[in-house]
């Protein structure tokens, strides 16, 4: 019963994905629930939250209109579980008054469903400030994304997914129960640990110990209060997306601190061979928990 209820949410994503590449948005428009809700993190001009299908239709219209009708997405992963869907993607687009550049933008996206329909929508950004450059022209942005070639939609999902999920589903009870010589051995030798922006935390950490590192620099600067809870999982045949609602305070920041991210573990071989932590909001993150800032 869940595998057959998660290949139909996986159907509808992926329709609703080829619904918008069509251009088609008002048939879009009905994959949202009426009081569907999408949040856009950043400081650039389509940032903020979009409420109900005339909100979806706004967010699609911005795209178009600043993009110059030149936009593409190339679905790369699509991970469910129960009513949860993430997505792992790449927008290529041009701005309307610089038609020849283009942008390359790798995008995370979660979403929660509702009898088939998408009920609410986080866009999480990879890099949030590659992002906001492409949104705000004035910002001096001096990078040139040049998009790869387009790559062929993944397939659907596979008895691999609910594997995934498990092993997954375990490492979290290893590690609620503090049994970290047991999560050591869920990892591949050559493990990387990716951690986007430019804060105190950023960076990538590799093998074991380099995990190890980032772990100790997490607690350095906890104030002595930690709590890491999951309240979303996402799975595929290659990856395992999981959204954790992280609360801790500092030792800047005495008062509790609240801030979510959504861990992507890419899995090859029945063992996770990266994990990409990204924050649902990379500045908010930053502020947060950043003891200092890397040059």
């Amino acid at each position: 019963m869940i595998a057959a209820a998660n290949a139909g949410t996986e159907g509808v994503i992926r329709e609703f994905y080829a619904t918008v590449m069509k251009g088609d948005i008002d048939k879009a428009a009905t994959f949202v629930t009426p009081d569907f809700i999408m949040h856009v993190p950043g400081k650039g001009s389509n940032a903020g939250e979009y409420w109900g299908r005339e909100g979806f239709r706004i967010f699609v219209d911005n795209i178009l209109e600043y993009s110059g009708g030149t936009f593409s997405l190339d679905l790369r992963t699509v991970a469910v579980h129960d009513n949860t869907v993430f997505t792992r993607e790449l927008a290529t687009l041009a701005r309307r008054q610089d038609p020849r550049r283009r942008w390359a933008l790798p995008l995370v996206m979660h979403y929660t469903m509702r009898h088939e329909r998408v009920s609410e929508a986080w866009t999480i950004p990879e890099d949030l400030y590659a992002y906001d450059e492409y949104w705000i022209p004035s910002s001096g942005a001096t990078s040139d994304a040049t998009a790869p070639p387009s790559v062929a939609e993944p397939p659907p999902s596979g008895a691999r997914a609910k594997q995934n999920l498990e092993l997954v589903q375990t490492l979290y009870r290893y590690f609620w129960d503090g049994e970290f010589d047991r999560i050591r051995d869920f990892f591949t030798a050559d493990f990387v640990f990716f951690a986007p922006g430019r804060g105190y935390l950023s960076g990538t950490y590799r093998g074991w110990n380099g995990y190890l590192e980032f772990r100790q620099r997490l607690m350095a600067i906890s104030g002595g209060k930690y709590r890491l809870d999951v309240d979303a999982l996402g799975a595929s045949d290659t990856d395992v997306f999981a959204r954790e609602c992280i609360r801790m305070n500092t030792t800047t920041h005495p008062e509790v601190q609240l801030a979510y991210v959504v861990m992507d573990f890419e899995i090859k071989g029945g063992r996770i061979a990266r994990a990409n932590d990204f924050p649902v909001d990379l500045y908010d993150w930053e502020q947060k928990f950043s003891a200092g800032r890397r040059t």
